[in-house]
């Protein structure tokens, strides 16, 4: 299984911020999915073109495909305030995201965090792995 690194404003894996579309295809092949300016590569792998048509924002989910790596763990695959207290240490989350618990936002190092409702039916919370991970170009997430 192939392990993508994941660096804040950077990459994932083979792609990286600001590249051309035709770039992305050359190293992760053609999209399997495509949703407007969001392409699917993998399964699981998500790419959001901007006006120019240069990756601005690429989303991981859990996929039995690959993993990912973001300095020495898999945030989607660890207890999630693990998760938090992890990339925490690069960047504060932002207290005002008002989707806060379902998605953490770090915005100075422009990476994001998020899970399905953390709520059953009832008003029970539950604490359940993050689904994704994302990293935008600066300024993504203002």
């Amino acid at each position: 299984m192939d392990i993508f690194k994941v660096i804040p404003l950077g990459s994932i894996g083979p792609v990286k911020i600001g590249m051309k579309e035709s770039e992305v295809q050359q190293v992760i092949g053609r999209p399997t999915f495509v949703d407007g300016s969001r392409k699917e590569y993998l399964s699981g792998y998500f790419v959001n073109y901007d006006s120019d048509n240069r990756v601005e924002y690429i989303e991981v989910w859990d996929s039995d495909g690959f993993g990912i790596d973001f300095n020495g763990i898999n945030p989607l695959k660890v207890d999630p305030r693990d998760a938090v207290k992890h990339i925490e240490s690069f960047d504060k989350y932002d207290e005002d995201d008002p989707e806060l618990g379902d998605s953490y936002i770090f915005k100075s190092i422009q990476v994001s965090l998020w899970r399905g409702s953390t709520f059953k039916d009832s008003d029970e919370k539950i604490e359940k792995e993050f689904e994704s991970l994302g990293i935008g170009k600066q300024g993504y997430y203002r």
